[in-house]
């Protein structure tokens, strides 16, 4: 699905005019709560991912982690067939007070984003990429 940031507000009134708002619906896209009513009015509002909304143009919601970094690792490499590309690694270090300084051990580290508050370990980014935190 495909909404460029002006349209969205712009029209959040006419989402008033189906009996929801557009932040009712965002929240329960969040959820996994929307409803067949309201997929059916996003539907009513979709658009042709071409010109302002082509891709890197538009805000986009997908329904799975695996679809964003799907179109994330596409974007990047788009990206990365006309600019330098940066892989910005983390570093995990303690700021605890009898801990301060030291490293953890790598096995104590997660690797599931969703055990890192969605921090990925490694981020690959260049001018021009969007990145939301």
């Amino acid at each position: 699905m495909c909404v460029k940031e002006e349209e969205i507000k712009d029209h959040i009134e006419d989402f008033k005019l189906y009996g929801y708002t557009f932040v009712d619906i965002l929240n329960n896209i969040r959820v996994g709560e929307l409803t067949m009513d309201q997929l059916e009015v996003l539907d009513s509002r979709r658009i042709p991912l071409v010109g302002p909304f082509a891709d890197g143009e538009a805000v986009r919601i997908f329904p799975t982690t695996k679809l964003v970094d799907a179109y994330n690792s596409t974007m990047t490499t788009k990206l990365g067939k006309s600019l330098k590309l940066y892989h910005v690694t983390a570093v995990d270090i303690s700021l605890e007070m009898k801990t301060y300084g030291q490293f953890p051990r790598k096995e104590l580290i997660p690797d599931d984003p969703n055990k890192t508050g969605g921090i990925l370990n490694t981020l690959c980014i260049g001018v021009g990429s969007r990145v939301i935190i």
